[in-house]
């Protein structure tokens, strides 16, 4: 498994996420998708230095939320596709419903590009605990 979202895995994100929102899913344009994919991949902070995860991961909302490569859903399906790239950094991102549309809007009026997204989302984040030990040890079926 990639630890950056792929196309398939943001596809089917796309088809439970439009389900729930009784919303038609599929992708609108697959080139643009895998634009937008490419793009942050290999995007760059607006003060230079190497993207991190928290900037990829606003890129990625930002990058969908504007160009909407799904026929429904993009919002719902960027957001979800960033806490899932910021959970697998061991990142934990919770939103609410208004925060989640506060930064939608945001993008949209241009109030929000991905530098100010990234320290939203940084200052949001939680490190997901570490398993304990013996919690692992029962997983793998050793003994402390």
């Amino acid at each position: 498994m990639s630890v950056f979202p792929t196309e398939s895995e943001l596809l089917r994100l796309n088809g439970r996420v439009a389900d729930l929102l009784v919303k038609p899913s599929g992708v609108k344009d697959r080139q643009m998708l895998r634009a937008i994919l490419l793009g942050v991949r290999i995007s760059r902070s607006a003060n230079g230095p190497r993207a991190d995860v928290f900037y990829r991961s606003a890129s990625l909302v930002h990058q969908m939320v504007q160009l909407e490569p799904f026929v429904a859903a993009n919002s719902a399906t960027a957001i979800g596709a960033a806490l899932l790239y910021l959970s697998r950094h061991g990142f934990q991102v919770a939103f609410t419903r208004g925060q989640a549309a506060e930064l939608v809007a945001g993008v949209r009026d241009g109030s929000m590009d991905p530098d100010v997204i990234s320290d939203l989302f940084r200052t949001m984040a939680g490190k997901v605990p570490a398993p304990s030990p013996s919690s692992t040890q029962r997983a793998i079926g050793t003994r402390a």
